[in-house]
């Protein structure tokens, strides 16, 4: 069932809202492992701001195998995405930089929104043992 058919029936369809700022989210977490691979750092219309070593040139042995793993993380949330694309498993909504995703299956939402604050987390920690400030995240999930 659709949105559009749940809301002619009188029903609020059961989805979550996973709020993206970013005109395509497979192609700001593409960007995001090209800079973590090569460490070049581009703007959305692919201007290059910054260019440094990529993950494998991390000195400490710990902050490299957490840069993997977050990689890892990625490559695994843009395959999923991919799937739910085919699957019709959400729809997006707004234009331009502000896109959300509703996610018609709770469970995806939820591992989504869990992987991508298990992802901050850990780059969180690389910024505390590297002496910068951590980083803090508000969790904004919406429900209908």
């Amino acid at each position: 069932m659709t949105i559009t058919e749940a809301e002619r029936m009188g029903r609020k369809p059961k989805a979550e809202l996973t709020p993206l700022v970013y005109e395509d989210f497979d192609k700001a977490i593409e960007d995001t492992l090209i800079a973590l691979n090569t460490g070049v750092l581009r703007t959305r219309d692919g201007s290059i701001l910054k260019q440094a070593d990529g993950k494998s040139s991390v000195q400490n042995s710990l902050w490299r195998e957490k840069l993997y793993t977050i990689t890892d993380m990625l490559t695994a949330i843009r395959r999923r995405l991919k799937i739910a694309k085919k699957e019709k498993a959400y729809s997006t909504y707004g234009t331009g930089e502000d896109v959300a995703y509703c996610f018609y299956d709770r469970e995806l939402a939820e591992w989504l929104n869990s992987t991508r604050e298990e992802i901050l987390k850990i780059l969180s920690s690389i910024c505390k043992e590297a002496g910068l400030r951590e980083l803090h995240f508000r969790k904004h999930r919406y429900r209908w």
